[in-house]
């Protein structure tokens, strides 16, 4: 017959208890503030993206110099909002993080099947309003928009 031997426990007390509990709620909290800068960068992933759309819709087949410059501005502007946002979370959570890059893959997807399906059905075609490939991003960020806010909503 086996014996079991009981090693001592320790039991903390209610005071020790309610401050443990505590901890963790401020650690819970922190790491929702993180899923929202998860957030912010989704979103200006959206809105750069969008904002590219736009003045490449605005100005079809490079017609002007500002259009040019404008993109630039974008482009460089919106991936260092995102990469300051990156770099200042210093902790993740494991859903948070999950579900951004579930979110990524998702519009990695989507984005295809839009660029796929709008060039092959003629919408991006040359006697076209350029308007229409703005109207295509708009439809690309779904999944963006979409898990910012399943995100946010946590």
């Amino acid at each position: 017959m086996l014996s079991w031997v009981l090693v001592d426990q320790v039991t903390p007390t209610p005071i020790e208890a309610r401050a443990a509990l505590a901890e963790a709620g401020s650690h819970a909290a922190a790491m929702r503030r993180t899923d929202g800068q998860l957030v912010r960068i989704l979103l200006a992933l959206a809105s750069t993206y969008l904002l590219v759309a736009v003045v490449m819709g605005l100005f079809p087949h490079g017609g002007s110099v500002f259009a040019g410059l404008a993109l630039a501005v974008i482009v460089v502007g919106g991936l260092t909002a995102m990469l300051v946002m990156f770099w200042r979370i210093r902790a993740y959570s494991r859903n948070g993080i999950l579900r951004f890059s579930l979110a990524a893959a998702a519009f990695t997807w989507w984005n295809a099947v839009v660029v796929g399906v709008s060039s092959w059905s003629g919408w991006w075609s040359q006697h076209q309003p350029a308007t229409h490939f703005s109207v295509s991003a708009l439809v690309a960020v779904v999944p963006l928009i979409v898990a910012a806010w399943l995100i946010g909503r946590r």
